[in-house]
């Protein structure tokens, strides 16, 4: 689920940014990378305070949390993406949630056996990346579903993605964050059910 909602930003957001506007926000490439920059900073930054976190009070304890944040910046990008400074804002949600959400691998890894670290590792980034890999293809979907003809500024007719192709795969995210929250309630309840300690 982590993948597939990440993926489904980040392969939409550069598509938004060079859209040509009223159906995007018309940058350019330089524009969209700055657009997707304070994200990036703040979800570097963050993924190491996340892991001091869980070691100190539990991993536990932020998937939860970290899963609302991601579902709240996705539920927020549906609503506000029609500016570059709304975009960047909001994506900054999206990574605080995004880097609490990670810690999950530490419940999984709780309940493996030493000898089975390894295998278990492999298969939750295997499932990750099989999530990254869906995720574009549902983006991609509405990209080509939903478009409107423009003319360009030599008078070439283009057909680009509009308003409700944005609108579809951030709802689409949306929806898929919300069930991940309650996964994150269903692991969190069946850890501690199964003697996980609350500072783990």
């Amino acid at each position: 689920m982590l993948g597939v909602v990440q993926y489904i930003i980040f392969s939409t957001i550069p598509t938004l940014g060079q859209t040509v506007e009223p159906y995007g926000l018309g940058m350019n490439t330089l524009e969209v990378g700055l657009l997707q920059l304070p994200q990036a900073l703040v979800f570097v930054a963050l993924g190491p305070i996340a892991g001091i976190l869980s070691i100190k009070y539990g991993s536990s304890r932020f998937i939860i949390p970290g899963s609302i944040i991601l579902f709240v910046g996705i539920l927020a990008l549906l609503a506000f993406h029609s500016t570059g400074p709304e975009v960047a804002g909001v994506l900054i949600l999206f990574a605080i949630g995004g880097a609490f959400v990670t810690l999950s691998a530490n419940v999984i890894m709780y309940f493996t056996p030493g000898e089975s670290t390894a295998v278990v590792a492999a298969t939750y980034s295997t499932m990750r990346i099989i999530g990254g890999a869906i995720g574009p293809v549902i983006a991609g979907l509405f990209l080509s579903m939903y478009t409107a003809e423009v003319q360009t500024s030599e008078g070439v007719t283009s057909s680009v993605p509009n308003a409700m192709a944005f609108n579809a795969i951030f709802l689409v995210g949306a929806i898929t964050s919300l069930t991940m929250v309650a996964l994150m309630m269903i692991m969190k309840r069946r850890a501690l059910k199964m003697g996980m300690p609350v500072n783990k």
